[in-house]
C-alpha cells in the first residue's frame, strides 16, 4: 500500500513543489497498513489497522500503542478513543478556545493524555471542529449523550449561549445526533440524526450550510432534500455533499463552489460520476469515476487542475492543510491495466464491452460462461455499477463493496475474487485456449536463400494484454479492424527473446532458462522500452540491469 500526499504541511510536502509533482509518496509510512490519517497545522497522525499511531512532526516521529479505535482532529488538536472507550486529547489550543478539554490554563499538550472528565465513562464516538471537540458517551444499552467543549462563537456547540467552553458540557440540542460528518477545519457542522436525516448548524457567513441564507445557526437545520448520502466534507468557507449516486453538491464560498448560490448546487460536476471528495483549509479535492483527480485551489481565481491517476480504488483523506490518498495498487502491471481501462474507446459500451473484457472477467469471477455474467450484470446493475465491476476486475482490491454483494450471492465463490491481479495475469498466461491474438515473428532459413517466402513463428497472446502494456500496440489497435487477430512483428528480435518479452507483459518478470543466451537477450531488449512504448514506470530497464550483473 502506498500513501501519497499533497499540501502545505512542512513534515511532508513543501510549498515550493509544483502542482504537477504535488502528490509525492510518503516514505515514512512505507510497509504500514494504514487505516486512517489525520493532519493538523503542525503534524500528521497515521493510524494502523492494529490501532497503533505514528505522529510525524517535521522529521521527528512519535509512536503510540494504545489499541486506538478512532482518531479525529481539528486545526491544531487531536482526539482518540481506545477499544475500552477511554478518551485521549493532545495538540495545541492555538487561540485559547479550550478545545483540548484540560481547562483554560492548558495551552498545549505534546503527548497523548487521558481526559479525566471521561475517565469513568465509555466514549463510543468523537468528532472535532476547527477549534472544538465532541464526545458521545454510552449511558445504557441504547442510551447515549453528546458532550462538547471549545469554541462556541458561532453556535458551534449547538447552544444559544455564546463563548468558549473550557470544560465538557452536555449538549442538550444535539442529543439526536447519530454521527458527525467530516468537519475538522470548519466552524459549521453536518451530521446524521437518529432518523437518518441530514442536519446542520454553526457558522454560515459564506452560506456554507446551504440553507438559503447567511445567518449563523445555534439550533439545528434539517435538510430533508438529501437522502442516500455518501459523505459530507467541510472547511472554513464551504461544504461538499456527495450522494451515493455519484452526484456532488456544493455550498459556500465561490472560491470552492464556483457559485454565488446560498443553497446547495450540483452544476460544476453535473455530468460526472464522483467517487470521493474532500476539503482542507485551502484546497478542494474531487475524484471522478474516470480516475481524474481535481484540485480546487483557493486563489484569486479558482482553478481546477486535473491529475491523472492510475486507479479508482483510492481512499481519500483530507485535513487542515493536506490531502492524502491511499493507493491499493503498487505494481507496474496494475498501473498498466488501469491506464488501459480508462481509455474511453476501450470501455465504450457501443463496441461491445464484454467482448473487450471477457478474458479478465472469466478469470476474476471463475465463471467460464461470460454470457451468464453479462446477462446478470445487465439485469441487476446500472452502467456505472458495471464500470465499477470492471474496475475491480483489473484491480487487486478485495470485492467487499456493496456493489458486489448480490453478484457473489448469485454466483458464489467469493474466495477466488480475492486473488491479486498478478495471480490473475499469471493464470491468463497459462490459459492458451483463451488467447485471441497472434504475434508473428519472421525469420529467414539460412539454408533457403533463393527467394523463398519468409517463414514465421507464432506467439499467442491476449489482445488486451498488448493494449495494456505497449503504447505501440495500443495505438495500432485503434487503427485496425476489430476482427484483426494477428500482426507481424518486424523488430528483428528472435523468437526466444519475444517469448520472454510477452511473458514479461503478463508477469512483470524476465526469467532466463539454461537455454537462453543472456548476451543476446540484453542486446535485443535494450531498445524494447522505447520501441514498444512501455510506460515510464516500466520495470524492464531495472530487470535487464540485474540480468547484466548476474550473467555477464
Amino acid at each position: 500500500m502506498s500513501i501519497y500526499g499533497y499540501g502545505e504541511s512542512a513534515c511532508f510536502i513543501k510549498k515550493e513543489f509544483s502542482l504537477k509533482k504535488a502528490f509525492q509518496p510518503l516514505t515514512e509510512t512505507k510497509n504500514q497498513n494504514i487505516q486512517d490519517i489525520c493532519t493538523t497545522n503542525k503534524s500528521s497522525v497515521f493510524q494502523t489497522t492494529d490501532g497503533d499511531l505514528t505522529e510525524i512532526i517535521d522529521d521527528k516521529q512519535k509512536q503510540y500503542s494504545k489499541n486506538i479505535q478512532k482518531i479525529v482532529c481539528g486545526a491544531y488538536h487531536y482526539l482518540a478513543i481506545d477499544e475500552s472507550g477511554k478518551l485521549y486529547s493532545w495538540g495545541k489550543d492555538a487561540f485559547e478556545y479550550g478545545c483540548l478539554g484540560f481547562g483554560k490554563e492548558v495551552k498545549e499538550q505534546e503527548e497523548m493524555k487521558l481526559l479525566e472528565f471521561f475517565q469513568n465513562k465509555q466514549v463510543v464516538d468523537i468528532a472535532c471542529g476547527r477549534f472544538n471537540s465532541f464526545a458521545k458517551v454510552k449511558i445504557a444499552n441504547d442510551t447515549f449523550e453528546w458532550y462538547g467543549w471549545g469554541n462556541n462563537n458561532y453556535g458551534n456547540l449547538g447552544t444559544i449561549e455564546r463563548g468558549s467552553k473550557y470544560d465538557a458540557i452536555k449538549l442538550t440540542n444535539l442529543q439526536k445526533v447519530k454521527r458527525f460528518y467530516s468537519c475538522s477545519c470548519a466552524h459549521h457542522f453536518f451530521a446524521e440524526n437518529l432518523s437518518g436525516d441530514l442536519i446542520c448548524w454553526g457558522r454560515n457567513e459564506y452560506a456554507q450550510l446551504g440553507n438559503g441564507n447567511k445567518n449563523n445557526l445555534s439550533k439545528v437545520h434539517l435538510h430533508m432534500e438529501f437522502t442516500d448520502i455518501k459523505t459530507v466534507e467541510a472547511n472554513y468557507y464551504s461544504t461538499y455533499l456527495l450522494l451515493k449516486s455519484g452526484v456532488l453538491y456544493m455550498a459556500g464560498s465561490k472560491e470552492f463552489t464556483f457559485s454565488d448560490d446560498t443553497n446547495f448546487n450540483s452544476t460544476k460536476f453535473q455530468n460526472q460520476y464522483i467517487l470521493d471528495c474532500g476539503l482542507s483549509d485551502g484546497t478542494g479535492c474531487v475524484l471522478n469515476s474516470e480516475g481524474k483527480f481535481y484540485i480546487i485551489q483557493k486563489n484569486n481565481i479558482s482553478q481546477i487542475i486535473e491529475i491523472e491517476l492510475f486507479s479508482k480504488n483510492l481512499k481519500l483523506f483530507t485535513g487542515y492543510k493536506n490531502a492524502y490518498y491511499l493507493s491499493y495498487l503498487d505494481s507496474p502491471i496494475s498501473r498498466d491495466f488501469f491506464k488501459m481501462f480508462k481509455e474511453k474507446h476501450f470501455v465504450d459500451f457501443k463496441i461491445g464491452i464484454y467482448d473487450c473484457h471477457k478474458f479478465i472477467i472469466k478469470v476474476r469471477t471463475n465463471q467460464n460462461d461470460v454470457e451468464k455474467v453479462k446477462e446478470y450484470l445487465e439485469s441487476n446493475f446500472t452502467e456505472n455499477e458495471i464500470l465499477k465491476f470492471l474496475n475491480w476486475c483489473y484491480s487487486d482490491k478485495n470485492s467487499e463493496s456493496e456493489v458486489f454483494q448480490s453478484f457473489w450471492k448469485h454466483f458464489g465463490n467469493i474466495e477466488y475474487s480475492k486473488k491479486r491481479i498478478e495471480d490473475v495475469l499469471s493464470n491468463l498466461y497459462q490459459d492458451e485456449d483463451s488467447k485471441d491474438f497472434s504475434l508473428k515473428i519472421p525469420y529467414n532459413d539460412e539454408e533457403d536463400e533463393e527467394g523463398g517466402e519468409e517463414d514465421e513463428e507464432e506467439i499467442r497472446i491476449h489482445r488486451f494484454v498488448l493494449q495494456a502494456r505497449s503504447g505501440l500496440f495500443r495505438e495500432m489497435f485503434t487503427n485496425v479492424k476489430k476482427e484483426t487477430n494477428s500482426v507481424t512483428d518486424y523488430s528483428q528480435k528472435s523468437i526466444e527473446t519475444m517469448e520472454l518479452l510477452t511473458k514479461y507483459f503478463y508477469t512483470d518478470k524476465i526469467e532466463l532458462t539454461a537455454d537462453d543466451d543472456p548476451e543476446m537477450v540484453l542486446q535485443e531488449l535494450s531498445d524494447a522500452k522505447e520501441y514498444y512504448q512501455l510506460d515510464s514506470y516500466s520495470s524492464l530497464p531495472t530487470i535487464l540491469q540485474k540480468i547484466k550483473q548476474s550473467y555477464l
